[in-house]
């Protein structure tokens, strides 16, 4: 056994003592990153969905008052159903 090492060395024992100890940090250093982007991703990602459902839930309340205001309109015989539809597709573009 001895006989097959002698031709190789393993590659950590020639590095110099300087590279072992900064290594080892650097290793934490990597595992700590990745953990914290591990926990942060799914959390931004969520966040950040239920923004854009905040968003969305606006635009669709928006809307849906314009439509309902010449809805009303169209009720109350100001407009004609026609012209109501013209004038909400204008506004709402």
């Amino acid at each position: 056994m001895r006989g097959e090492e002698v031709g190789r060395t393993a590659p950590v024992r020639n590095w110099s003592i300087a590279t072992k100890i900064l290594i080892i940090p650097a290793i934490a250093a990597l595992v700590m990153t990745g953990g914290v982007f591990a926990y942060l991703l799914p959390f931004l990602e969520s966040k950040m969905m239920a923004e854009k459902q905040i968003a969305t839930r606006h635009v669709v309340e928006l809307a849906w008052g314009i439509v309902s205001d010449y809805d009303q309109q169209v009720k109350a015989g100001v407009l004609s159903l026609e012209e109501a539809k013209k004038q909400a597709a204008l506004r709402l573009s």
